[in-house]
């Protein structure tokens, strides 16, 4: 836990993050290791290494889309959960805030699935 326990090694996860090719096309990137050890992480309660394999993917999200905006969704998520253990109860309600309001974004745009993702399922990790 971030502050709390002794940082990873630098290339904890290199191979994970060496496998995805930020230019291989934008619906490829729920197919690649990243994506799902990420969701992995997240689901097993590792929420700060789900934001370190996500990130990358986020990054090479093209501005706009909704892929962009969903891994922004994954991340923020991940975040409020690891705030929510480490007892920071502000930091957990913000960004709870933002990613209800991420989710609402896409459902806005009539995104609903992502990768095989329901988007409003995601918030069951913070509810």
């Amino acid at each position: 836990m971030p502050g709390q326990s002794p940082r990873h090694a630098e290339d904890q996860f290199a191979p994970i993050l060496d496998a995805f090719d930020r230019t291989q096309p934008i619906d490829t990137f729920g197919d690649t290791l990243a994506f799902q050890v990420g969701l992995y992480f997240l689901d097993q309660g590792f929420y700060w290494e789900c934001h370190e394999v996500m990130e990358p993917l986020w990054i090479a999200a093209p501005d706009h889309s909704a892929e962009k905006v969903f891994f922004q969704l994954v991340i923020q998520i991940a975040n409020a959960c690891l705030k929510k253990r480490m007892a920071r109860d502000k930091a957990h309600d913000r960004l709870c805030t933002i990613s209800t309001g991420l989710a609402d974004a896409l459902v806005r745009r009539g995104v609903h699935m992502v990768y095989g993702v329901h988007v409003r399922q995601l918030l069951q990790y913070i509810t």
